[in-house]
């Protein structure tokens, strides 16, 4: 009961996306043992609506969903992605990262480091959301996409608006890995559908 009155007083956007009563907010991990990025695959249940269409589905992006009620983005994102992966910490870091914004709506977005990467043990109830998770290198990510499927438009713009958070987490130990020397900024081409602006 509590949570259909929280639904229904929740906010939708003008294309009917629920976004909670305060906006979304995600994490992106990162494992500072390997330095790779954690990216989850959207199941084709999770809906974004534009003009009344489903889009971004079946793609990857970060870990989060709606800001629950009395909680901050912070909070609500690490709640999230306890619910869709089973980590629940501890994180060595959480950097602020990238806000985007539209209209009324706004996506928190979080980098989070993680000692080392962590198995794919969702709750039961909350299983719908992600199909899968996969730790990659950020200098194999490229406008294609990654093993068969594109990148979200929320995860393009976070990934073009962290650069430096990025440099900072990956490169001081990335070439005992094997890593280059320098951190490849996603291009302008990058972006496939809509520009967004940087920070």
């Amino acid at each position: 009961m509590r949570f259909k009155t929280w639904l229904k007083e929740s906010f939708f956007d003008k294309d009917g996306n629920w976004a909670g009563n305060d906006g979304a907010s995600g994490i992106l991990p990162i494992a500072n043992d390997t330095k790779r990025i954690c990216l989850a695959l959207r199941s084709k249940h999770v809906h974004s609506k534009v003009n009344g269409q489903n889009v971004q589905t079946e793609c990857w992006g970060t870990l989060g969903g709606a800001i629950q009620n009395d909680m901050s983005p912070l909070q609500s994102a690490k709640m999230e992605v306890e619910e869709e992966t089973g980590f629940s910490g501890p994180y060595l870091n959480i950097f602020p990262a990238y806000v985007f914004s539209s209209g009324s709506f706004k996506y928190y977005n979080f980098i989070g480091l993680t000692a080392k990467e962590f198995a794919f043990s969702p709750a039961s109830q909350h299983s719908w959301e992600t199909l899968k998770i996969e730790w990659v290198e950020y200098n194999k990510l490229n406008q294609s996409g990654y093993n068969g499927y594109p990148f979200h438009d929320g995860l393009i713009a976070l990934l073009r608006n962290s650069n430096n958070i990025l440099q900072d987490i990956i490169l001081p130990q990335a070439n005992p890995k094997g890593y280059s020397n320098t951190l490849q900024v996603p291009s302008q081409e990058f972006l496939p559908s809509k520009q967004y602006p940087t920070t």
